[in-house]
């Protein structure tokens, strides 16, 4: 790094790209990778039984799933932007305690602990607030996820009664439509828990990618 770059930049911004997330990369790369190859694999395959066992009930069964997408999309979008903010808000706690710790000396000396802790409180209760909102954002996929099942099953149920009812389809059948769309949503659910945990990763890949691609100048 040059020095031009390491006078803009703060400490706390470099210690927690330097350590935070280089570990987040690390054991990013190794789980959620390996997650995504083995689970992307499941939806199309399930989705192909499903249409084996009966066409009309997988179009409607899935005909929600294009707006389940785009939410997912959506959510993921602000995930990443919550994500460089969060990062932001705990490169600049660090920098305030960083400061603290290396000035404390004079910081007794002219009697300013309470003016120095009011300062750190604020930038921690500033990384909380921003914190929080991301897991907001985490905790909101679930319900999303829910909101498919329940449509999803109640679609089959009205209408694959109604087949069931004119003997165009039997109960066995029904039963393993069931089951397969139960596994549909369940590898769904793990997708898109992927997909805000891979949001979460690319945060951290452009925020170290930036920092290496700093050009080592003479100031």
């Amino acid at each position: 790094l040059s020095i031009a770059f390491q006078n803009r930049q703060k400490t706390g911004d470099l210690m927690s790209r330097i350590h935070q997330d280089i570990q987040i990369i690390q054991h990013g790369m190794g789980r959620l990778v390996t997650r995504l190859i083995r689970s992307i694999f499941m939806p199309p395959v399930v989705i192909g039984y499903l249409f084996y066992l009966n066409w009309k009930l997988t179009l409607l069964s899935v005909f929600v799933l294009p707006a389940f997408i785009v939410i997912l999309g959506r959510l993921g979008k602000k995930m990443r932007n919550s994500g460089h903010q969060t990062a932001t808000e705990m490169a600049d706690m660090n920098a305030v305690l960083q400061e603290i710790l290396a000035n404390l000396y004079i910081i007794k000396s002219f009697g300013t602990e309470r003016h120095e802790a009011k300062r750190f409180e604020r930038k921690n209760e500033t990384y909380f607030h921003t914190s929080m909102r991301q897991n907001i954002l985490l905790a909101l996929e679930r319900p999303i996820v829910a909101l498919f099942q329940m449509f999803s099953f109640l679609a089959v149920i009205w209408y694959g009664g109604w087949l069931l009812a004119d003997g165009q389809i039997s109960q066995e059948q029904v039963m393993a439509f069931l089951a397969g769309l139960g596994i549909l949503v369940e590898s769904i659910s793990s997708l898109s828990k992927l997909h805000m945990e891979l949001q979460q990763l690319f945060v951290s890949v452009e925020r170290f990618t930036n920092l290496c691609s700093n050009k080592n100048t003479v100031v």
